[in-house]
């Protein structure tokens, strides 16, 4: 969704991502995964931090991220995340499509 922030201050509104199954059920049993964000466009060339809020561990099945901010301010941007699932010590990339993707 569309959003305003002041540049290098944390979001108003932080991102909270709900993942869900091909069922389109929420995954509320799968506690080893995380939600890494990124900037996805980025026109002012600007940072996504602090860098260790860039994670937010899925917890049945809602990540809330916490803090983010971009510090230069600019129109335009978009952030992007991605699903990664802990296998022990490694963290593996998962398929995801967005809602109405196939």
């Amino acid at each position: 969704s569309v959003g305003q922030a002041l540049g290098g201050k944390a979001f108003t509104n932080q991102p909270c991502i709900e993942v869900r199954d091909k069922g389109e059920n929420r995954l509320v049993g799968e506690n080893n995964m995380l939600i890494v964000a990124a900037l996805y466009s980025n026109p002012s060339n600007g940072t996504l931090s602090p860098d260790n809020s860039r994670y937010a561990p899925v917890r049945e099945g809602i990540a809330q991220f916490r803090n983010l901010s971009i510090d230069k301010t600019g129109i335009g941007y978009r952030l992007s995340f991605t699903l990664m699932k802990r296998d022990g010590e490694h963290l593996i990339e998962m398929k995801v499509a967005a809602l109405g993707e196939g």
